[in-house]
């Protein structure tokens, strides 16, 4: 990005960003799933023409990544390689960003959670998928589960003291907010 680009939207929230391609793709390269999330891949011609090309689905680069696997290809990070990518320049678009992945990815879980059960990949690689991609969704389950226990409940004068204790309430607001604990600590 250029200096001059960069607005002040930009300037706060691209941290996070910035943070993910060193720390968690070099992690999730030794010891996880890597894919290649749709920035600056380079697929050998034989891979690709193996697994069909891209598969026509929003989440194509991940869809390619385990189509390449079930091949017997890994995806390699290389963090010698920059690719550029401006970050939302407001929060209109980085909700339609966002929204983008949330819908690619429920339409990759209708579509692949039976291809990754079925898969030859390691237990940890499987795992890793699919806390990766069932991360957006299950944050609007946690949103509402928060909901209903701590706003509505509680406007009903329903008492959940018996019920859930504080060794409940902590590990659920953990969950809750664990999507966005990257952008809060990075």
């Amino acid at each position: 990005m250029c200096q001059q680009e960069i607005n002040f939207f930009m300037k706060i929230f691209h941290i996070g960003v910035n943070s993910h391609w060193p720390t968690y793709q070099t992690m999730k390269h030794f010891y996880g799933f890597s894919t290649m999330l749709g920035h600056g891949a380079m697929i050998k011609r034989d891979c690709y023409e193996k697994v069909g090309g891209f598969p026509n689905l929003v989440a194509e680069d991940l869809c390619l990544s385990i189509e390449a696997r079930n091949y017997r290809y890994y995806v390699a990070f290389a963090p010698n390689i920059i690719c550029e990518e401006e970050y939302p320049v407001d929060y209109a678009a980085f909700k339609k960003r966002h929204l983008k992945w949330t819908q690619g990815n429920l339409e990759f879980i209708k579509r692949y959670t039976g291809k990754i059960i079925k898969s030859k990949m390691k237990w940890y690689e499987k795992m890793d998928i699919v806390l990766f991609t069932y991360n957006l969704p299950l944050t609007a389950i946690f949103a509402f589960y928060i909901f209903l226990n701590l706003i509505f409940a509680p406007l009903l004068f329903i008492d959940l003291g018996s019920v859930y204790t504080l060794w409940m309430i902590i590990p659920t607001m953990i969950f809750f907010f664990s999507p966005m604990l990257n952008d809060v600590f990075c």
